[in-house]
């Protein structure tokens, strides 16, 4: 990596990685940065040129950017997963949110001007479960390091945790707490764009919070802006149809929040663009439509004529140069962005070549996972309405 300078021009590290954020990086298909590097301190690479064993000159956190780095390391851990006849259900809390918000909190008490330390912060507040569901939380973390299963069931028999919010907490206590959070969230989240105004994910995080406070109208506005900002932004096309079409999902927290249909039209063309630019979820919702009812998008068909050709090869090969990153064994994420670059052939009009994909071969063979089968026979339903294609419905079989 290349020279980390301190003010007075002396070398005092090597750059050694940017940090990747891991859900923007999955949901847009190419790797996306938070803005955090990190390098190697010089210290540690005198240690190692000299053959002396790399010790770390300290343990405790002592400076903002030290309280932040254990923050992101807190928050960045994969939360629950809970197993059920679907496959792994991962849950968007993983016990360290209070943690998190204390370690920001004294780095921000060191550098008042660090806008990934409010954004994570005002994250942590978003996702932030009740106690019970923190202690579950903890004890699956504690299990799954150890390997050891038994106190952990013992405590907690039930793989739905969400029913012990419901049972124990009334819906009116359950709101307060939650618009609480939101609340402190969203005051971290507008501190942060004061300093960063053109962060998508501090942009991103503020629109979530306006919708859990009701306030659909602000938070479109907010996606309007990322678009501008990024008109390749995929994830914001899809949250804004949804926006439009009377629908919040909330990445952070499992609930929905309806609005009401508002531009129905609109909504439609903006999850026909994010399916356009290879939205996984707008391509499911768009795949479903004429199978399901019920919601505003399920009335929603994908239109060709809305769907820019360009675009479509580019994301075509985009999904097959991402495809083509893997190791060959790696048969569950080959098959997984083979799904997707199958639906995006398959609404863009190629419908053998989508079904060759949609068959997802290579994710049938690893038998991981019932999500797998779920995917292949999702696969079938769709191939199997053309005609054109029934030689090759022994795959779905």
């Amino acid at each position: 990596g290349g020279s980390v300078l301190n003010r007075q021009g002396k070398l005092v590290g090597i750059h050694g990685q940017g940090e990747t954020d891991a859900e923007m990086t999955e949901q847009r298909g190419v790797a996306v940065k938070t803005g955090t590097n990190q390098a190697v301190p010089i210290s540690y690479y005198h240690q190692f040129a000299i053959g002396e064993a790399v010790v770390a000159s300290r343990t405790q956190a002592t400076t903002a950017d030290d309280y932040l780095a254990q923050a992101k390391a807190l928050f960045n851990l994969r939360g629950p997963c809970s197993s059920s006849g679907s496959g792994c259900f991962l849950f968007p809390f993983n016990g360290y949110e209070e943690e998190v918000i204390t370690l920001t909190t004294n780095a921000l008490s060191l550098n008042s001007q660090l806008a990934s330390a409010y954004n994570i912060r005002g994250a942590s507040y978003l996702r932030k479960p009740n106690k019970i569901l923190m202690r579950y939380a903890l004890s699956y973390n504690k299990a799954r390091e150890s390997d050891n299963w038994e106190d952990h069931l013992a405590n907690f028999p039930t793989p739905y945790p969400w029913e012990m919010d419901q049972n124990f907490f009334p819906k009116k206590q359950r709101e307060v707490r939650v618009r609480a959070n939101t609340l402190n969230g969203l005051d971290d989240f507008l501190k942060a764009a004061t300093i960063e105004p053109g962060n998508k994910d501090i942009n991103s995080n503020m629109a979530i919070s306006y919708s859990r406070l009701g306030q659909p109208a602000k938070a479109k506005e907010i996606y309007d802006h990322i678009i501008t900002l990024d008109p390749y932004d995929n994830a914001s096309y899809f949250q804004r149809a949804l926006f439009k079409l009377g629908e919040s999902v909330d990445s952070h927290f499992q609930e929905n929040t309806d609005f009401g249909l508002i531009d129905k039209a609109g909504g439609c063309e903006d999850l026909n663009k994010a399916a356009n630019l290879g939205n996984y979820l707008a391509l499911i919702k768009l795949m479903d439509g004429p199978l399901t009812e019920g919601r505003p998008y399920d009335s929603c068909t994908h239109d060709l004529g809305k769907w820019d050709a360009n675009l479509t090869k580019a994301t075509i090969q985009r999904l097959d140069n991402k495809i083509q990153s893997f190791d060959t064994s790696d048969h569950y994420s080959i098959g997984r962005w083979s799904f997707i670059r199958g639906m995006v052939k398959f609404l863009s009009g190629d419908i053998q070549g989508g079904c060759n994909d949609l068959r997802i071969r290579d994710m049938a063979q690893s038998k991981t996972n019932q999500i797998i089968l779920h995917r292949v026979n999702r696969a079938g339903a769709y191939c199997k309405r053309y005609s054109s294609f029934e030689s090759h419905l022994d795959y779905f079989n």
